[in-house]
């Protein structure tokens, strides 16, 4: 039985996709893996080339608008209980001469292994090598690690996890979120790394394709389509932490996250030192580019002992930033029937 599904929701035509499917396939026949791929692009050679892969390759027709709901689309699709998520703009290898960590016997308190990431764009070659695990016993350690090894970018995200808890936060996500926004990938990678440990498999290579995050021009694009794309202004860059902090806060609130009562209020206290310090040393710096309302807030957290309200006390902000956005972040905090 396979342990694994890779799954590639894909938007490009066949011409500029083939690459990273090709690598995905080889992967998959080395690792007795699925390969699923929901196909929104449209392109008729694509689908026919990928039906002729064999049936270890499963393609699915999607009409799925953005990435988020192409994504979703696929994880319905996965029986494996690990699972791989992958873009079609990257590459994955398994290295000849070693034999890949055997995911059925992964003690429970591992929730993904990762690769070898090795970040690159066309023009500059290879960018960064990353192999650091995070293996640490609690959920500040694994948190702590990350946040000082992490680089900068979010690659971590493509390392192989355990299907249930990947796809029930993402279906958590899809059902509750406000705007179902990909802005959310920092918030999804700490809150699995909240839940347990990250193990690293040195026969796993995964390149991870960062051109669109190198020079400054590129990434504000990026980031800023990220946000105009469900309906938030330009300016919600600004508030990028503060978004990330209630995203979290939000998946904390979950249920289904397997986390001891303890470790649900370690991390929310963790993400409240980190990431919503991080935008108030931010506010501090740059006062002028917030508004009052922006600043206050961040004022008023100084007397604040309780991570519960900070959450609550951050919702007329968001309101400021789009309206309702404030009360649809609340409702997506008490649809998770905890409070961290």
């Amino acid at each position: 039985m396979s342990q694994l599904s890779i799954v590639i929701p894909s938007r490009r035509p066949l011409q500029t996709a083939r690459f990273a499917l090709e690598t995905a396939l080889i992967y998959a026949e080395k690792c007795n893996a699925v390969m699923i791929v929901s196909d929104n692009s449209g392109d008729a050679k694509k689908a026919e080339w990928l039906a002729s892969l064999g049936p270890r390759v499963r393609r699915l027709d999607s009409d799925a608008p953005d990435a988020v709901s192409n994504l979703l689309h696929a994880l319905r699709a996965v029986e494996t209980p690990f699972l791989m998520p992958m873009g079609d703009d990257d590459a994955a290898f398994v290295m000849d001469g070693l034999a890949p960590m055997s995911l059925a016997s992964l003690p429970g308190d591992v929730v993904a292994v990762r690769p070898q990431t090795v970040t690159w764009a066309d023009e500059r070659g290879v960018t960064r090598r990353a192999t650091f695990a995070f293996d640490g016993e609690t959920p500040s350690a694994r948190l702590d690690a990350y946040m000082r090894h992490s680089g900068g970018n979010n690659a971590l995200y493509y390392s192989l996890y355990r299907t249930d808890i990947f796809r029930d936060l993402w279906f958590y996500f899809r059902d509750y979120h406000p705007t179902r926004g990909a802005y959310a990938d920092w918030a999804f990678v700490y809150a699995f790394l909240s839940c347990g440990k990250f193990l690293h498999d040195p026969a796993l290579l995964y390149l991870y394709d960062v051109a669109q995050w190198q020079r400054e021009e590129d990434l504000n694009a990026s980031l800023n389509a990220l946000f105009t794309a469900v309906g938030l202004p330009l300016r919600a860059a600004d508030l990028m932490m503060l978004l990330t902090f209630v995203d979290w806060y939000g998946f904390l609130c979950w249920s289904g996250l397997p986390l001891t009562p303890a470790d649900r209020r370690e991390a929310s206290l963790f993400s409240a030192r980190s990431v919503l310090g991080s935008f108030v040393n931010r506010v501090e710096k740059d006062p002028d580019r917030y508004s009052p309302l922006e600043r206050n807030y961040c004022q008023s957290l100084k007397r604040m002992n309780d991570v519960h309200e900070a959450f609550h006390a951050a919702l007329p902000v968001l309101d400021a930033l789009k309206p309702g956005l404030g009360e649809g972040y609340r409702r997506f905090a008490e649809a998770g029937g905890l409070t961290p």
